[in-house]
Order: C-alpha cells, then sequence, then structure tokens
C-alpha cells in the first residue's frame, strides 16, 4: 500500500489486505477498511469501512478503536458524535495508542459535548509525548500559546513545538515556522522559517502549502515570486483547506496571479461556504453584493445618458440568501451588505427602513462597516432614514 521497495498498487495491497481479512485478521481489516474509506484501490464505500472498522473493534484491534475514533470526531463517513469519538479514543488510549491519547485530550479541551479536564488533557498529551507522538508536543505547545491550564508563555510554547517539529510532526513545524517568523523566542529567522514550513509541506500538510504561498507572495525569506506562490496557493485550495479556497477566490475576483474572473470567485467562495467556512460565506455575500451594486450603478449611468437600461441578472434571492447564512453564521459585515443593498435598492427593492435596521444589527455585533455606516446616518443623513443624534453618532 506504501510502495515501500515496490511500485505502489492499491488495487493490489487491496486484494492482499482483503485476503487476510477474510481470514480474520483484523489489522488487514482496519487497513482494508481505510482503502475503501478513500476509494483507494477499491470502490469508494464508507459504510463498508465503519462496519470492517466495528468488526475489528468487537475483536480488540486497538487500530480500530483510533479509526473508529477518527470517524466519529471528524463527521466524514457518519454524523458527528463526540461522545462516540470519545468513547473509541478511550478505548485507544487504555491501550496505550498515543494518537488516541492526543485525540482523547483535545476531546477533553474543547468539545462542549465532554465535561472539560484541563489536566486530564495534559497528562494525556505528556504520555503520548513519551511515547515518541510529536503531536502530543504540539498539543503542550497551544496550552503555553493560548494559556490554557498555565499562563499564556510564547517562549515556552515555541520551545514544546520544537520539540514536536523535531519528532516529525508537521502541525508543529508549521508553528515552529510562526514562531521563528514573528520572534517568538528571540530574533526573527525568516529563513529557517520557511525552511520548517517545507518540512511540513513535504508532509502535505495544507497549511504548509498555505504558508509557502504567503512567504512567496510577500517576501518572506525567499524571494517575491508570484508563479510560485499562486503554485503553492492551489496546491493548498485543491485540499479543500478553508484560508487557501477563500484566499485563491480572492486572487481570482482580482486577477492576481489567475485569470481575473468574478464567477470562478465566486465558485470558489461557495465551494467554501458550502464545506463550512463562515468567513467563506461572507465572502459569497459581499462578493453578490459588490455585483448588484456595479449593476446598479451602470443601470443608472445608462438612464443618465439617455439610454434604455437592460433587465440585468436578479442578483436579489442569492444576495438575501447568502447575506442571511453569513448573519447566521456570526459574520457581522453580512449585516452591512444585506442592509445597504435595501438601503440603495442594489439588486433588492429599495427598503431604507429595513435597511437600516439590519445596519443597527451589524454595528450591535461589532461591524465596522455598520459602524462606520449608522454613524455617518446619524450624523449627516437629511432624508429621514434615521433621526439625527449626534451624541449617538459619536458614541459608535
Amino acid at each position: 500500500a506504501h510502495g515501500d521497495g515496490i511500485p505502489l498498487d492499491p488495487a493490489e495491497a487491496a486484494r492482499l489486505y482483503r485476503k487476510a481479512a477474510d481470514s480474520g485478521y483484523t489489522r488487514s481489516q482496519v487497513a482494508l477498511a481505510y482503502l475503501m474509506a478513500a476509494g483507494n484501490g477499491v470502490p469508494k464505500d464508507p459504510e463498508g469501512a465503519m462496519r470492517l472498522w466495528h468488526k475489528a473493534a468487537e475483536a480488540g484491534e486497538g487500530g480500530a478503536f483510533r479509526a473508529l475514533g477518527f470517524a466519529y470526531d471528524d463527521g466524514v463517513f457518519v454524523g458527528r458524535d463526540a461522545k462516540e469519538a470519545y468513547r473509541w479514543f478511550r478505548k485507544g488510549a487504555d491501550q496505550g495508542d498515543a494518537l488516541s491519547k492526543v485525540r482523547l485530550g483535545w476531546l477533553l479541551l474543547e468539545d462542549p459535548a465532554i465535561e472539560r479536564d484541563i489536566p486530564g488533557a495534559r497528562r494525556l498529551f505528556d504520555e503520548a509525548l513519551a511515547a515518541g507522538e510529536g503531536s502530543g508536543a504540539y498539543a503542550i505547545g497551544t496550552l503555553y500559546e493560548h494559556g490554557v491550564g498555565a499562563p499564556a508563555d510564547r517562549v515556552e510554547a515555541a520551545r514544546w513545538y520544537k520539540r514536536g517539529a523535531e519528532l516529525g510532526d508537521a502541525e508543529s513545524q508549521i508553528a515552529t515556522g510562526v514562531s521563528l517568523e514573528f520572534g517568538w523566542a528571540g530574533p526573527a529567522d525568516l529563513v529557517a522559517a520557511v525552511a520548517w514550513y517545507r518540512r511540513a509541506a513535504e508532509q502535505e500538510a495544507p497549511r504548509a502549502y498555505y504558508f509557502l504561498y504567503l512567504a512567496y507572495r510577500d517576501g518572506i525569506g525567499v524571494e517575491k515570486d508570484r508563479a510560485i506562490a499562486t503554485s503553492w496557493l492551489q496546491k493548498a485550495a485543491a485540499t479543500g483547506y478553508f484560508d487557501a479556497v477563500i484566499a485563491l477566490g480572492s486572487e481570482t475576483e482580482n486577477g492576481q496571479g489567475v485569470p481575473q474572473s468574478t464567477d470562478e470567485a465566486l465558485r470558489l467562495y461557495r465551494q467554501a461556504a458550502d464545506a463550512g467556512s463562515a468567513s467563506g460565506r461572507l465572502e459569497e455575500c459581499r462578493l453578490i453584493y459588490r455585483r448588484a451594486w456595479s449593476a446598479a450603478r451602470i443601470k443608472s449611468a445608462t438612464k443618465l445618458l439617455g439610454g434604455d437600461a437592460a433587465r440585468g441578472e436578479d442578483l436579489g434571492p442569492s444576495l438575501v440568501t447568502a447575506c442571511e447564512k453569513a448573519a447566521a453564521a456570526g459574520q457581522g459585515g453580512a449585516f452591512f451588505f444585506h442592509g445597504t443593498a435595501l438601503r440603495f435598492g442594489y439588486g433588492l427593492a429599495q427598503d431604507v427602513p429595513a435597511g437600516v435596521a439590519l445596519l443597527k444589527r451589524g454595528a450591535a455585533v461589532g461591524s465596522l462597516d455598520a459602524i462606520d455606516a449608522l454613524a455617518y446616518l446619524l450624523a449627516f443623513d437629511v432624508s429621514g432614514a434615521v433621526p439625527q443624534d449626534l451624541g449617538e453618532a459619536y458614541v459608535w
């Protein structure tokens, strides 16, 4: 399956794993299930993979405990279930599986469905690290970086990240790069930072691809090179990494390193949004608003010149849907775009009171654009959309 000394042949690997699995060899059942889950060498069959992992788990196979923990924690093949993930990772941890201990620790720290236990999480991370699992060091580093269970200490965080990096953990290598880039534990060393990003990229870590894009885009530790930057960004976006997909959308929208296309940019923003990115949903809302604004300006200019304004694309429904979804995901800026569109009639029937109401909602949740627009209205608007109130304008 891994091509160690022989050509990679997932189909042949699957055939051999199946032969052993049918004879009851539980490790082969686990390995075959991974191939089935990914559709690698065999038809994709997540349900069959889950059945095989459960079968191996019933026989006490530790690798199956970990696989089921991942499945329930990540929610890829089944609906996410933190308690089921906890149960399977606990079984793996009790058998001494280091990676199960790390994932169990994260559940104890972060999941609202699991009772928080910071000391218990730290013990699990320490045990995993003692077994040589670099992600245990990364987890400890995050505790120090964010001040969880101890005062925030970036020097100490950098030390733990370096330890995990040297053990080969990709996330630790990225974090070590960040600590060097921003000088957490001494003078910044941009060249060394990029070297760590490259080591993580060699392990196919999407975030490492993204950091290399930023390095080549901005000349961080390397010479600026837009073509190389774009290649790293496209590689990161191909993995579905949210920040990269959104950044590629922005580059596409503005024609930076790739052909300019608002249609393709919108597709990328929606891709990120549909995969769960609130920021992607806000970018979708913003771009549709921008299109509606442009269409309204063109229509207005055409009328001023005495021409007939052709009826364009009806952007209203998609604008409302995207902005409402973005707002529901906690993106206050969506109230600004939706409210401004209503206030001026960009893609929607003009409704000034409703638009102002949305601006107020955006301002209340901290949207700077909404705050600025509302303050301006309170101070200078003479249309009667809102009563003038210089005191309230000053507060905003």
